[in-house]
């Protein structure tokens, strides 16, 4: 579980520490991508929360000191 937002404590998953930047959240499916383990799918808890780290990471990738997305 890839968990995005606060509320996944509850549940005993095997899960990424929550990420801070689209690079971390990269790093995470890169991991899963690369080692070996007996998972076949990820969750991610909520994909929503993702969106503004990828807005992060256009701007800055391009150059924009645009803060709110």
């Amino acid at each position: 579980m890839l968990p995005a937002e606060e509320g996944l404590g509850i549940l005993d998953v095997p899960r990424f520490e929550r990420p801070e930047s689209f690079a971390d959240v990269m790093n995470a499916i890169t991991e899963l991508h690369r080692e070996k383990h007996e998972y076949k799918a990820v969750g991610i808890d909520t994909i929503d929360k993702i969106e503004p780290l990828v807005w992060a990471e256009v701007c800055a990738k391009s150059g924009s000191d645009k803060k709110t997305y």
